[in-house]
């Protein structure tokens, strides 16, 4: 498979979400994006979304040292529909 280019999406910030339960959860998470073109119609999208601990919840948090703790890998194929 050959690719004409490739670019790299990087959001600039942390997520964070907050589940209101009792007591209240939250998860902070990093969204990285990588893009492949195949063709004018085609994409491969590589997607990975990165998990950290926070200190509100986490005994490990500091033990981690701001590194993501889980990883979740999954691969996009995106076809244009119309124009």
């Amino acid at each position: 498979m050959k690719f004409a280019f490739v670019f790299t999406f990087v959001p600039p910030l942390l997520s964070r979400y907050l589940f209101f339960l009792a007591p209240p959860i939250t998860t902070d998470s990093e969204l990285i994006w990588k893009f492949h073109k195949i063709d004018d119609t085609h994409l491969v999208a590589k997607f990975r979304i990165a998990g950290y601990l926070n200190a509100q919840q986490d005994k490990l948090y500091f033990e981690a040292g701001k590194k993501a703790v889980t990883l979740q890998d999954y691969t996009l194929a995106m076809t244009k529909v119309g124009d």
